[in-house]
């Protein structure tokens, strides 16, 4: 499950990116709120900062520490959420490097109040967007805005400059950082991100392997159950055309058509998550070979997801999948302890889903 962080300073153009992405983009990612706001905004959790109560050392400080558990809990559990529905994208309002720029003691103050050094911080997102602040390229018209909505706009032209460059700074070290000009208007910036959005969601990259048994569960950090049942109405050696049903466990249901390219660890990918129970009961009588049913366990294991399949239909099978950013971290991918034993078959074809629609499962015994 890939994240990324979309971070800017005030009238940067981070709410409006999100609202005028397109919407087929929109169907692909999950949005996780900026934290600060979703706990003093409308819901008012808390008392708003220098409106509702008064900005004290003690009081800020108390805020903090709320915010930054907020974060790792809202992002880790997101995250989940995403991969049960199907998303291909995680968007963090903000990320956690964001706390270096309000921070008096700056990387080291945050790395001691998560426990996490700036690398383990930085591994947490595959890109980071950063966006600038109209009072870069616009101070004036800034500063009209300002008039107009103080509340949106409390800084300074200095003030807002400044923690641009704060917050650009404590991201700058990133190897994923994607610096967006906005000099040339909110049209530009969300036809640069919407381009980034696309290219990270339109490649799935992952690795395969083989389970004799299912693992000990209770071992993760978090376990979602997602019942899924599928079927080809294309499975051809260089392509495929999918139907997936799949029902998270006490949650929705939802129903995808998958077009996938050729491939083994990278292959290109298309899918339309909005597809209607109706016409996924009418295309499902046109299927080809065996249609399959599995339970997919989304396992949360030091902060990567595992697919972990325990399939049913048509036959007895474990299997996991692991999805990576770039093929550079599948090819230094590490088995994990509890996947000591497994077999890798990314290259073996006959453990492609769609083989497995064709041929049914393979042979397992003279693998182990």
């Amino acid at each position: 499950m890939k994240i990324i962080a979309v971070t800017g300073g005030d009238v940067s153009g981070k709410t409006d990116s999100w609202r005028r992405l397109p919407t087929d983009l929109k169907a692909r990612v999950l949005q996780v709120p900026e934290i600060a706001t979703a706990l003093m905004g409308a819901g008012k959790a808390l008392p708003a900062l220098g409106i509702d109560i008064e900005v004290q050392p003690e009081t800020l400080q108390q805020y903090q520490g709320v915010f930054r558990l907020a974060q790792l809990v809202a992002e880790d559990s997101w995250r989940m959420v995403a991969a049960a529905e199907g998303k291909k994208l995680v968007w963090c309002d903000r990320g956690i490097p964001d706390l270096v720029a309000y921070e008096q003691g700056g990387w080291l103050a945050v790395e001691q109040a998560f426990g996490m050094t700036k690398q383990e911080i930085y591994d947490r997102y595959d890109h980071v967007i950063v966006l600038r602040s109209l009072a870069n390229y616009d101070p004036e018209r800034y500063l009209q805005i300002q008039k107009e909505n103080p509340s949106r706009t409390p800084r300074s032209v200095e003030e807002v400059l400044a923690l641009d460059e704060r917050t650009r700074s404590a991201w700058a070290d990133h190897p994923g950082l994607i610096e967006v000009d906005g000099s040339r208007g909110i049209d530009e910036v969300v036809r640069q991100i919407a381009a980034v959005v696309r290219e990270l969601t339109s490649k799935e990259i992952e690795k395969k392997f083989l389970l004799r048994e299912l693992p000990d569960l209770s071992q993760f950090q978090r376990v979602v159950r997602v019942f899924q049942r599928q079927g080809y109405l294309i499975a051809k050696d260089d392509v495929e055309q999918r139907l997936r049903r799949a029902a998270v466990e006490n949650g929705p249901i939802e129903y995808f058509h998958t077009v996938k390219g050729d491939g083994t660890v990278s292959r290109s990918e298309y899918e339309d998550p909005n597809l209607h129970e109706w016409a996924f009961e009418a295309l499902w009588g046109h299927i080809v070979g065996h249609p399959i049913e599995k339970i997919r366990h989304l396992s949360l294991w030091q902060g990567v997801i595992y697919e972990i399949d325990h399939y049913q239909q048509p036959g007895q099978m474990f299997v996991v999948e692991a999805n990576f950013s770039s093929e550079d971290e599948a090819a230094a991918f590490v088995l994990p302890a509890w996947m000591a034993n497994a077999i890798d078959v990314t290259d073996d074809k006959r453990f492609k889903a769609k083989n497995i629609a064709r041929n049914g499962i393979p042979d397992l015994s003279e693998l182990w």
